[in-house]
């Protein structure tokens, strides 16, 4: 798999957070919202597939940081601890 290119490496950050939102729209309207990032890690398909490619949203939705879909990993599980 070659690297994305900075603009569509952005381009794709983007759908996943687009991705994400309708997502947590959703389930704010249930009453789910709370741990989205981590439970939409948990639940892998096509998230695993995306936050392999581009990374992994952590943190604040309004200032994510993006790390390595392993590493979110370790992020969950000391939150879990």
């Amino acid at each position: 798999m070659s690297t994305p290119s900075p603009d569509e490496l952005a381009r794709q950050r983007t759908q996943l957070i687009e991705a994400m939102s309708g997502v947590s729209e959703e389930r704010w309207c249930a009453g789910w919202l709370h741990g989205l990032d981590a439970r939409l890690h948990a639940e892998g398909g096509i998230w695993e597939t995306l936050g392999r490619s581009i990374g992994w949203p952590v943190g604040d939705y309004e200032q994510w940081t993006w790390v390595p879909w392993d590493e979110a990993a370790e992020i969950y599980a000391k939150e879990q601890r």
